[in-house]
């Protein structure tokens, strides 16, 4: 066949006979570069990170589903308020905060007795949603042991802007939140717990799409040509990239974030980047 055309090969992992979870640290490379491209012999050992957090996730998924499912268990209201929260999200597009991370956040504070079962659906939702308006995420939250070394809790804190861990601290399961997203949650968040008692605010809050352009006074939209992801590739700064772009276009964005807050600071107030889903 002379055309051109792809191959998408899947890799599966078993529970923990891949690799020792400390080689997915966020410092590690996990992919070799010059595999791909010939030419490139000095950025095999660049990290990436976002690559190993798919990884991680694909090895230790299920071991935090048991851990979660065991806490929400015959706990009736609790697993009703997480579906309430989880539709809050998601009629507001906040895609990042995936039911995966909600139900390990809700499991969490149910660890740590902020929830609690005998509190009523109300005072549970209340609880989640006022957890992560106050959420500090100067040090990382989560499920990781104690005794977890320095130097890996500071290249989370380094790589990603949101940090929550599962229990074997190597698994970021909010590596998908960016800061920007957070502070629009939280700021939401704030004006939803002011009318949360309300039966005539339900629909508001828990039915009704909110498309995100709707919270900002400016939005535009920029399409990546194949033109463009061309000229990406050819970006030494730019050139590792897992098999959906991810390490690359969140450094493109890093960027791009950094320019937008060095020319407009003090002229806004929040700013948001969404990545649009092809739609064939």
């Amino acid at each position: 066949n002379t055309g051109s055309g792809k191959v998408l090969i899947h890799f599966g992992a078993a529970e923990s006979t891949l690799a020792k979870t400390s080689r997915f640290a966020p410092i590690f490379s996990n992919l070799r570069a010059s595999t791909i491209y010939a030419s490139v012999t000095d950025k095999d050992e660049e990290p990436t990170p976002f690559y190993n957090q798919k990884v991680l996730r694909t090895v230790l998924e299920s071991a935090m589903f048991r851990r979660v499912s065991a806490e929400l268990r015959h706990k009736e209201t609790v697993t009703a308020a997480l579906a309430l929260a989880n539709r809050w999200f998601t009629c507001r597009g906040f895609h990042e905060f995936d039911p995966v991370f909600l139900a390990c956040f809700m499991a969490k504070l149910m660890e740590d007795n902020v929830v609690v079962k005998q509190q009523d659906l109300l005072t549970v939702l209340r609880n989640f949603f006022v957890a992560i308006v106050n959420w500090d995420t100067s040090t990382p939250a989560g499920f990781h042991p104690d005794d977890l070394e320095d130097d890996v809790i500071t290249a989370h804190l380094t790589t990603f802007p949101v940090v929550f861990l599962d229990q074997t601290g190597y698994w970021n399961i909010s590596s998908g939140i960016s800061k920007e997203s957070l502070v629009l949650v939280k700021t939401d968040l704030s004006r939803s717990l002011t009318v949360l008692g309300d039966c005539l605010a339900f629909d508001t809050l828990f039915l009704e799409r909110h498309h995100f352009f709707s919270s900002f006074d400016h939005y535009f939209r920029l399409v990546l040509t194949p033109e463009n992801l061309t000229s990406l590739l050819k970006t030494p700064d730019l050139l590792i990239d897992t098999v959906n772009e991810d390490d690359r276009l969140a450094r493109s964005a890093a960027k791009f974030m950094k320019r937008i807050q060095e020319c407009l600071v003090g002229r806004f107030d929040n700013v948001r980047m969404e990545r649009l889903k092809d739609d064939k």
